[in-house]
């Protein structure tokens, strides 16, 4: 998906730790910046692509996803922690963060204020994850 260092998942908490791009297997790590308006990159690990971030680092402080979430992302989380503090975040303010940094959140943006951002598809991924998980009894 992204244009980094292919590893093992077991592999990836390195990575993450020394703020390193990879990729593992529906695990990414990634600086990520969006915009010219956006000063600040920041790193980001994500589980199965954009639309869920695991942590993120910006400023000197990490942030953790908080929201409910498959075995399989359950699993990315612990092979990518950081070990270090994290501010537990909604998956929404997350995006936000992805998108327009820490402070997005502070002004009350979310992941709905950005431009071609698509709704629809946040809603239909986070419904094809719900049912899959379900359906493989979890």
């Amino acid at each position: 998906m992204y244009n980094a260092e292919r590893v093992t998942n077991r592999e990836a908490r390195k990575y993450v730790q020394e703020k390193k791009s990879f990729t593992g297997n529906n695990l990414y790590g990634r600086t990520h910046s969006v915009s010219e308006h956006v000063l600040n990159s920041r790193y980001v690990v994500t589980s199965y692509g954009d639309h869920w971030p695991l942590f993120i680092y910006e400023d000197g402080q990490w942030f953790e996803n908080n929201d409910r979430n498959s075995v399989t992302t359950g699993k990315h989380r612990s092979q990518t922690h950081p070990h270090e503090d994290c501010v537990p975040m909604s998956a929404e303010d997350m995006i936000t963060i992805m998108r327009w940094g820490i402070s997005g959140v502070a002004v009350g943006m979310d992941h709905n204020n950005i431009p071609g951002w698509d709704r629809e598809y946040l809603k239909e991924r986070m419904d094809v994850r719900y049912l899959k998980a379900r359906k493989d009894g979890r």
